[in-house]
């Protein structure tokens, strides 16, 4: 980080580079590398514990003797990667997790995390002390001074909150597993970075139990109570409005203040990313006004508040203080939609199919799943001439295995609105004597139910 800042100081000095992203663990995130896909993981897996190592299981065993459980030793019963919590003594129903050993295990595990990324912002602030940028840290799905924390939704809805725990938080239902995070980020001016902005739970199939949204909340919600700066970014490559206004409405939970900055806004978010399917007219159009919709409709400021020299991190602040953080408290209403939305009647369309058609009420599994199968299959050939629909049918593909009466009532809307809308790939010899007329607006193209 010396060398960084040595090299780079002259962007630096000139203000060019204002936010310094603290890497604090796989992907820069701070977390455990408990799900790795090189060691075979694949989603919705939980994920293992990383303590194994003989370094890790001393530190472990000093710490149960200390607290006069010399007996204790590290969970066997946790499962492997791909497991889900039900198949694990530790995370199934009643598991080891609830019980005075899981507990101080768990508590164990998070400390060592939460104390690795108060070391390391530490040297961060020495290294850039003085320097005009705010330090930020990154927590787990994927980001200036930022440090991003990992946004792990999967089994977020689970009681055991499993993959989360694998990950080294300590989240669960009564306890919250972020907030001596944002504590221990406010002693160095840190900026919470998390991810996972642009997803809804309606988009994760029903038996991850993920939950995007209320993981969102959660997490901006602590940074906001503990008095410091939220940044985010999005998880996976999104070019639709869809997905623009869950983040729009993320940046702002509670719509813009006419009178005022909102009381609650996100101070950054680094949008992923730059390619060439983003420069695509039709996306980089989208694209745009998202940018201006970000900035409230309101034309680009070089003005904008500039970041003060960084201070010293405060004092150091106790464990027992950080983990007084852990009581569980309601998180800041959210609007039911953005007040700065994307799109006109279309984009409601597309709203109405996915919230209200998908991972709802429980309902019956179909009877021919072929059926849904042979459907989405045609539809996801489709796009290849009707990209206004990508979006749609990569969301019902994610149910071809598992699909529901509700799975199969939406793939028939996408198909009726093919019908009503507007068709593309329609080609005419130039030599030939037929005409063809047409008009249309998008806007109007909305199929009633």
């Amino acid at each position: 980080m010396r060398s960084f800042r040595e090299n780079m100081s002259d962007f630096l000095e000139a203000g060019s580079i204002v936010d310094i992203e603290v890497g604090l663990g796989p992907a820069g995130e701070l977390r455990y590398p408990s799900y790795t896909q090189s060691q075979g993981w694949k989603f919705p897996g939980i994920g293992e514990f990383q303590c194994y190592d003989k370094y890790m299981r001393t530190d472990f065993k000093g710490a149960a003797t200390k607290a006069g459980h010399s007996e204790w030793d590290l969970p066997d019963d946790a499962g492997t990667y791909n497991n889900v919590p039900a198949e694990t003594g530790f995370f199934g129903p009643n598991g080891t997790y609830l019980t005075e050993k899981g507990k101080f295990f768990l508590t164990w595990y998070s400390s060592k995390l939460l104390l690795h990324g108060d070391q390391i912002l530490d040297e961060a602030n020495k290294a850039f002390l003085g320097c005009k940028v705010k330090l930020s840290a990154k927590a787990s799905l994927h980001p200036p001074g930022n440090s991003l924390v990992a946004g792990i939704h999967w089994w977020y809805k689970d009681a055991s909150h499993a993959a989360e725990l694998t990950a080294g938080f300590y989240n669960l239902d009564n306890r919250d597993g972020y907030r001596p995070i944002a504590r221990m980020l406010s002693r160095h001016y840190g900026t919470f970075n998390f991810t996972c902005l642009e997803m809804r739970n309606s988009e994760h199939p029903a038996y991850a139990k993920s939950g995007p949204q209320e993981l969102v909340q959660q997490v901006l919600s602590v940074g906001w109570k503990e008095n410091i700066d939220v940044a985010g970014e999005n998880a996976l490559a999104r070019y639709d409005g869809y997905a623009y206004n869950q983040i729009l409405l993320n940046a702002r939970p509670n719509g813009i203040n006419k009178n005022g900055p909102p009381k609650l806004k996100m101070a950054g978010l680094t949008y992923l990313r730059l390619s060439e399917k983003l420069l695509q007219s039709r996306n980089f159009r989208t694209f745009k006004t998202f940018v201006k919709k970000m900035h409230a409709d309101l034309d680009y400021c070089p003005e904008y508040d500039k970041p003060a020299p960084l201070g010293r991190s405060k004092g150091e602040i106790s464990m027992d203080e950080l983990l007084q953080a852990t009581q569980r408290t309601k998180p800041f209403p959210w609007d039911e939609q953005t007040d700065a939305r994307i799109g006109g009647i279309l984009a409601e369309y597309w709203d109405r199919l996915f919230d209200h058609h998908i991972g709802g009420p429980p309902d019956p599994v179909l009877a021919d799943p072929e059926m849904y199968q042979r459907l989405v299959g045609r539809l996801l050939y489709l796009t290849i001439t009707r990209p206004d629909i990508a979006f749609a049918v990569q969301s019902l593909s994610q149910f071809m295995h598992a699909s529901k009466q509700s799975h199969w009532d939406a793939a028939l809307r996408v198909v009726k609105y093919i019908k009503q809308a507007p068709g593309l790939g329609v080609l005419l010899s130039s030599s030939s004597s037929a005409s063809l007329q047409g008009s249309c607006d998008d806007d109007r193209v909305l199929y009633k139910y």
